[in-house]
């Protein structure tokens, strides 16, 4: 039997091998060549082969490579080879190791997934360009009267947009209609938008023409690409074909080509999306011409080098002469500029960015963890490494090897991850809570794609690259255990690391949930619960004139009322939280009417006398409206207790006369007979604004609101009689917009609810990933502490003893982490202050403490089965194993 030979006597054997068959070899080719045939022999001797045969495997390893004679020939060759056998003996390491495999893939897809579905939220929203030309050069432009953002009188547009800074601007008035598709009726959004806004957009035909400033006042419309094949089976016979559009002929002259589904911003709040019908929008139609009536989007184009303040600028000139021409409608306006990219998203900036920081510190929390769990497997592997090094593997080949190893399972992880993305993105993007603007840009695709590829290769990196690497497996041998404690310390360190990061995410978490329960808690002004509302319009086809409509809806109401469980129903143009944004101008009787007085600005809608007892709208002063007064000629209104602040102040209103509307103090004047409370008409956060109820039937219009309330019970159950009752009446009116109030309510909360619900999410994961690491931290603190507890055991130590040896370093990891966690929730706290609704300082100074206490005890319970583990260690057992 051949003697094992010793390391010096292999390399020796090998290299003199190799100076054979490679002739005229350079001395580090040769040593590459030796280093190789000796990992060769080694792996056979593991495989449990014989010295012979082990010698026999590496001469015919030599012989396979003896034909290559050039020096890069040969080269190439070995580092293939070398990767073939290190990629070899990997799999084979995860085979043996499939605990420790199957948590780094894990992690590493937790991490991935959460950031390559936050970059792909992120970058599509924030990021991605525009659909449309120039659309980094796209601005709107607001109307700004006491604090409240608006949409912009048709006059007060041409004023602004003949401005030099713009290279083309345009108006759009936005609605719905009544789509009559065969033997149904299709609820379809209906654009107005000005000839020139088509081009803005970038609009194109599929089929057909688009619109022409010939074609305003004509019954010609485009159609969207999307209703073209849903509702019409992308026939072509669809040009020129008549169309029942809400009692009304439309003519289809074109069809839109795929992609021209715009999405623009109406107000802070509401948008405008999936565009069905696009008609030629005509200012001399009704309020067009008025100055005091706000209701168009305006969209502009900044001329090439314009820069925004630029524009601001602009319109703040043009905006102090409006003011002093028309003083009775402009004194008090003011307007502003905004990039469109900005404001599509702009109310889901926050909780997007939030989001992305979320993914950000889920990955570094994720790869602390992985970085843990690595250096307890190359603790695992000093003796192993270190007769690798002894055999001559140098540091290179050292980290080759690792990198080999994890990179198998990383990649493996990444790949889960990128299907765990793409779940996320799916279940975001179809999140009716979200509602998420831009969906068509939010995409996993190669920007994602190369990102997760990315930081595949930069985990793999990282874990096979630890700072501490090159000490332990160099001086594990002649240093004992010093090595072993550089790494115990380092990972106390991104323990502690850890821990600050959950507390710093759970105590935002914490805030952010405090905040939405005290929105959802909220007095809205209005009683939710209980409260179906759906909308109704009257054609003229069957109701011609303000009579027939208003008695259409007389007998809506009367027949609603008498349905099974209905208590109280009423009906009106807007709804609270129900997007609707009206404004007209008001003016006390007794006030100052002259030019120089500023008129301000409300809210304002039509009501039937029953509208705020079935929402639950409580008077603060006055009565309601009475039917009888629908036919006289004394206008009557009712106004919320902003508005009769702001105009008599601690004074009685009731009995007081407005001019509501009209551009003189000699206007449409009307009584005021009660006072309601305020409510939150564009969203729970927002603070009320003035609003004037109107009468309906002294003024009226087409389409309303109707709202019953149900004495218990789901008031869903309503939706179907409700519309039987409608159809009965008039088989062509359309029941749409159906929802329950408190469904509103819940929706209006969305932007809240993300953010918090992204916080808690991440503050969950943290914690948990957290806790992980401090056991693991405590375990392999134990396992490489062995021989020491088996020498305290010896020596006398109890078993409390060596437990308290265990919890103190756990308690010095879990003191440093919260201390520093908590100067990070408070520096959380301050940043989200902007996103806390009815939060205050003393609740930070009370959720922090609280969490420290709490995540503090938890990270000591983590380390209570690696301290029992130690009290138990046999002393004999322990020496021997050493």
């Amino acid at each position: 039997m051949s003697p094992v030979p010793r390391p010096d006597d292999l390399l020796a054997r090998v290299r003199r091998a190799a100076r054979g068959a490679i002739p005229g070899a350079s001395d580090d080719l040769l040593e590459e060549v030796a280093d190789h045939l000796a990992q060769r022999w080694l792996d056979a001797r593991a495989a449990g082969a014989s010295v012979p045969e082990a010698d026999a495997t590496a001469r015919s390893e030599l012989d396979a490579w003896r034909p290559r004679t050039t020096r890069a020939r040969w080269r190439v060759s070995m580092l293939w080879a070398g990767w073939r056998a290190e990629a070899t003996r990997a799999a084979r390491g995860v085979l043996r190791r499939p605990l420790f495999a199957v948590s780094i893939a894990f992690l590493t897809a937790v991490a991935v997934g959460a950031i390559v579905a936050a970059f792909t939220v992120v970058y599509g929203l924030l990021w991605r360009p525009l659909p449309y030309p120039n659309g980094d050069r796209l601005a709107v432009v607001w109307q700004v009267q006491r604090g409240t953002e608006g949409q912009v009188s048709y006059p007060d547009y041409r004023d602004l947009t003949t401005n030099p800074i713009f290279a083309a601007a345009t108006a759009i008035d936005s609605g719905t209609g009544s789509l009559r598709v065969h033997d149904r009726i299709e609820r379809v959004n209906v654009l107005e938008v000005e000839p020139q806004g088509l081009s803005l957009l970038g609009a194109r035909p599929a089929l057909g023409r688009l619109l022409g400033p010939d074609d305003r006042g004509t019954p010609n419309v485009l159609i969207s690409h999307r209703l073209w094949q849903t509702q019409f089976g992308g026939s072509r016979d669809i040009l020129g074909r008549a169309l029942w559009l809400s009692g009304r002929t439309a003519v289809v002259a074109g069809v839109l080509a795929p992609g021209s589904d715009f999405e623009l911003p109406v107000g802070g709040t509401f948008r405008l999306e999936h565009q069905d019908l696009w008609t030629v929008l005509n200012p001399d139609r009704p309020p067009g011409p008025r100055r005091d009536v706000w209701t168009y989007e305006v969209l502009t184009l900044v001329r090439p080098g314009g820069t925004l303040d630029a524009a601001q600028k602009s319109i703040d000139a043009v905006a102090a002469r409006l003011a002093r021409d028309y003083p009775e409608t402009n004194s008090n306006r003011h307007f502003r500029v905004a990039w469109l990219s900005d404001e599509v998203v702009r109310l889901y900036r926050r909780p997007v960015l939030l989001a992305g920081l979320a993914a950000a510190v889920a990955l570094l929390t994720a790869l602390a963890n992985m970085l843990v769990l690595a250096s307890v497997r190359l603790a695992d592997r000093r003796q192993e490494l270190t007769i690798r090094r002894a055999l001559g593997a140098g540091a290179f080949r050292i980290r080759r090897q690792l990198l080999t190893e994890h990179a198998w399972v990383v990649a493996a992880g990444t790949a889960g991850g990128v299907v765990l993305a793409r779940i996320l993105v799916s279940a975001i993007g179809a999140s009716e809570a979200a509602h998420l603007p831009r969906l068509d840009a939010i995409r996993v695709d190669r920007p994602a794609y190369l990102l997760a590829v990315a930081l595949g290769a930069a985990i793999s990196l990282a874990l096979a690259c630890l700072p501490s690497l090159e000490g332990e497996y160099t001086t594990a041998l002649r240093a004992g255990d010093r090595a072993g404690d550089r790494a115990r310390r380092a990972r106390q360190v991104m323990v502690a690391l850890e821990l600050a990061l959950a507390l710093t995410l759970a105590s935002g978490a914490a805030l952010l949930g405090l905040s939405v329960t005290r929105l959802m808690t909220l007095d809205p002004g209005f009683a939710a619960d209980g409260v179906l509302t759906l909308r109704v319009s009257a054609y003229a086809a069957e109701h011609a004139g303000r009579r027939e409509v208003v008695s259409f809806f007389d007998s809506v109401l009367q027949s609603v009322r008498q349905l099974p469980g209905v208590e109280m129903v009423g009906a009106g143009s807007s709804l609270p939280l129900g997007g609707q944004q009206s404004g007209i101008s008001v003016a006390a009787e007794g006030q100052p009417t002259s030019h120089s007085a500023v008129r301000p600005t409300a809210g304002w809608q039509v009501v039937t006398p029953d509208y705020f007892t079935a929402l639950g709208i409580h008077f603060r002063e006055g009565r309601p409206f009475t039917p009888d007064e629908v036919a006289r000629d004394r206008h009557v209104t009712i106004i919320n207790e902003t508005l009769a602040r702001m105009l008599f102040g601690a004074g009685s209103a009731v009995g007081r006369r407005l001019a509501i509307g009209g551009g003189d103090a000699q206007g449409d004047w009307h009584e005021v007979v009660g006072v309601v409370a305020d409510t939150r008409h564009q969203g729970l956060a927002t603070t009320p604004g003035p609003r004037v109820y109107d009468l309906f039937g002294q003024h009226w219009t087409r389409t309303l609101f109707v709202a019953a309330r149900v004495r218990g019970g789901d008031p869903r159950a309503l939706i179907a009689p409700i519309r039987r009752t409608v159809m009965r009446l008039d088989r062509e009116a359309p029941v749409f917009q159906v929802a329950a109030m408190p469904d509103l309510v819940w929706r209006s909360a969305a932007p809240f609810r993300l953010s918090a619900a992204v916080a808690l999410g991440l503050a969950l994961t943290s914690v948990l990933l957290a806790l992980a690491g401090a056991y693991a931290t405590a375990a392999v603190s134990v396992a490489g502490r062995t021989r020491e507890v088996g020498v305290r055991a010896a020596l006398g130590a109890s078993a409390t003893d060596l437990m308290l040896l265990v919890f103190r370093d756990a308690l010095r990891t879990a003191s440093a982490g919260v201390l520093v966690g908590s100067l990070g929730a408070i520096a959380a706290a301050r940043l989200l202050a902007a996103q806390l609704f009815g939060t205050q300082a003393s609740d930070a100074a009370l959720v922090i403490p609280v969490l420290t206490a709490a995540l503090g005890a938890a990270a000591i319970a983590a380390t209570v089965q690696p301290a029992l583990r130690a009290a138990r260690v046999d002393p004999l057992a322990a020496m021997r194993a050493e």
